[in-house]
């Protein structure tokens, strides 16, 4: 069973509707990475603006590597099209987006710290 989840290289062509939810979360991603300049100018909060310069090359980078997976999936090449790649891909992107939400959150608080000692100050 463990074989044929993560290491079996998927003899048969993709399911449509699997693939389609991986291309919904690759193509979701890469307009969040096209739209990002659009975000920054106009938004008010520096929290956002920092963390999004952060994360455009992770954006990015998850994306190009969700549509290779999915086009080595379509072509049936043996070695990257084993299932194995795609749990990879999905773990490290939930540990890259954990990483971003701690990234901000902890910004976030570091500024409304530095904001409220300014205000007791003045």
């Amino acid at each position: 069973m463990l074989n044929d989840l993560f290491l079996n290289p998927a003899p048969y062509p993709a399911n449509f509707i699997k693939l389609f939810i991986v291309i919904f979360f690759a193509s979701f991603n890469l307009l969040i990475f096209l739209i990002s300049p659009k975000i920054t100018k106009i938004s008010n909060s520096k929290i956002l603006k920092k963390t999004i310069k952060n994360s455009k090359t992770g954006m990015l980078f998850w994306s190009v590597i969700t549509f290779f997976l999915i086009w080595m999936r379509l072509e049936s090449v043996p070695f990257f099209s084993m299932r194995i790649w795609v749990w990879l891909v999905l773990f490290g992107f939930l540990i890259w987006l954990i990483f971003k939400v701690n990234f901000f959150l902890k910004t976030k608080k570091r500024i409304l710290r530095m904001e409220k000692n300014r205000l007791k100050k003045s």
